[in-house]
């Protein structure tokens, strides 16, 4: 009796451990840290607004409302061909009001560009420090 309830709580932990790494951890929300004690809220903040170059070969980021931020900085990161590819970068506003930013899915070199193909998992992650000393984070799902 006892060999069979061993059994089937090895059995149960096994289950626990393949779901555990199979389902997806990731969710499309803003996550705000705080990192001044203050009461306000942040309601100017950043605008950030991707989108895929028309040949899809590059996300083009517009950045608006950068009066708001002391710093921001974003990460792209994706698979292509079953290796891990990325992008990061930093914005820091000198009186500038907007920004843009275009992130090619691949590499140049002398003006020439290979660009990365079988392309799947993008997520492009923004982090923007607020004059106040508030974080942001979003994290956007892009679908090549």
């Amino acid at each position: 009796m006892t060999k069979v309830i061993s059994i089937f709580l090895t059995f149960i932990f096994t289950l626990s451990l393949f779901y555990s790494f199979t389902l997806p951890v990731d969710a499309k929300k803003i996550i705000v840290r705080r990192t001044a004690s203050t009461s306000s809220t942040v309601s100017n903040k950043p605008i950030i607004r991707p989108s895929l170059r028309a040949d899809r070969k590059a996300l083009s980021v517009s950045f608006s409302n950068l009066q708001t931020a002391s710093s921001i900085s974003y990460e792209l990161t994706y698979d292509s061909n079953g290796i891990t590819q990325g992008v990061i970068g930093t914005i820091t506003p000198s009186g500038q009001t907007i920004a843009t930013r275009e992130l090619l899915f691949g590499t140049c070199s002398k003006n020439v560009c290979t660009y990365h193909t079988n392309i799947t998992g993008m997520k492009f992650v923004v982090t923007s420090t607020h004059t106040s000393g508030i974080k942001i984070r979003k994290t956007f799902r892009v679908k090549p």
